[in-house]
C-alpha cells in the first residue's frame, strides 16, 4: 500500500502552507478510491506510536471504511509532497444510523444533531505543523454549515497533543470514560457548535486549575458539573470551570 495521491483525484476544501517547510498542502475529501492510501497512513501512523500509545489509535479495518463512506461517512484529508499525509474520519448520525460511536458517554442529543471526529492521524515526518488543527477547524465548520449542533470526539487521556487542540478550538471535556475495548480511560469531549468560543467564561466564579495526572480530582469536578476546558502545557494542568448559563441542544 501507499500514501501516494493524485490531488487531481480529490476534491480540494483549501490549501495552506506547512509551518516546517514552507510548502503547500491541500485539505481534500477522501472517498472510497482512497481505500488504499487511508489504511496505508492509517498503518503507517499506529506503527510510529511506542508501544504504550498504541492504544491512542484504534485501527479501523477496509470493512469499516467500506461501511462508512456507503452510509454517507466522509474522511478529511491533507495531501503534501504529493501523498496522504494526515486524515480524520467524521460521522454524522442519521435515524437510520444513529449510533454515534462513542463508547461510553451519554447522549441526550438527537442524532441529526451529532457531528463525531475519530481516528485523527498524522504522518510521523509531518508533525508539528498543526495539520490537526486545519482538520479540526474544517470538520466544525462544515457542521456548522450542515446544521449539525453538538460536536463530539474522545481521546485517551494520556493523549495531551489531540484532547489539547480540541479544547483549543472550542471544544470542552464532558465526561470520563473507559473504553471496554482496553480499558483505557478517555476524555469525551463535546463543544455546542453555535456557541463553541463562548460557552464558558475563563472569568467565572467557579474555576479550578488540576494536574492533568490527577484524574480522581478532575472526575469529582466533573460530577459537579464543572468541564474541563483549557490546558496549560507548561503547567502541565487543566482548568475546569462551570458554564455561566446553560445551552440549548445537548442539555449540558
Amino acid at each position: 500500500m501507499t500514501t501516494e495521491i493524485d490531488i487531481k483525484e480529490t476534491t480540494v476544501h483549501e490549501t495552506g502552507l506547512l509551518k516546517k517547510s514552507g510548502g503547500q498542502f491541500a485539505l481534500v475529501a477522501l472517498t472510497a478510491a482512497h481505500m488504499e492510501q487511508i489504511l496505508a497512513l492509517q498503518e503507517a501512523a499506529f506503527k510510529s506510536l511506542a508501544a504504550d500509545e498504541q492504544h491512542y489509535l484504534l485501527q479501523k479495518d477496509r470493512g469499516f471504511f467500506t461501511r462508512h463512506f456507503a452510509h454517507g461517512g466522509a474522511v478529511i484529508g491533507v495531501v503534501a509532497d504529493g501523498k496522504l499525509v494526515a486524515q480524520s474520519i467524521v460521522f454524522n448520525p442519521s435515524a437510520a444510523h444513529p449510533a454515534s460511536g462513542m463508547t461510553d458517554m451519554a447522549i441526550s442529543a438527537q442524532p441529526e444533531q451529532l457531528t463525531v471526529l475519530e481516528g485523527v492521524v498524522v504522518d510521523p515526518a509531518y508533525r508539528g505543523n498543526k495539520l490537526m488543527d486545519v482538520m479540526v477547524r474544517h470538520w466544525l465548520g462544515q457542521a456548522a454549515q450542515n446544521g449539525r449542533t453538538e460536536a463530539l470526539a474522545e481521546v485517551a487521556v494520556e493523549n495531551a497533543f489531540s484532547w489539547s487542540v480540541f479544547l483549543k478550538e472550542g471544544l470542552h471535556i464532558e465526561s470520563l470514560g473507559t473504553d471496554p475495548a482496553d480499558n483505557s480511560v478517555l476524555y469525551n469531549l463535546h463543544g455546542h457548535i453555535p456557541d463553541l468560543k463562548a460557552a464558558f467564561n475563563t472569568a467565572a466564579k467557579k474555576q479550578e486549575d488540576v494536574s492533568t495526572s490527577d484524574l480522581a480530582r478532575q472526575k469529582e469536578l466533573l460530577a459537579q458539573g464543572h468541564k474541563g476546558v483549557a490546558h496549560d502545557r507548561a503547567k502541565d494542568t487543566l482548568t475546569f470551570a462551570q458554564r455561566k448559563k446553560a445551552c440549548g441542544g445537548f442539555g449540558l
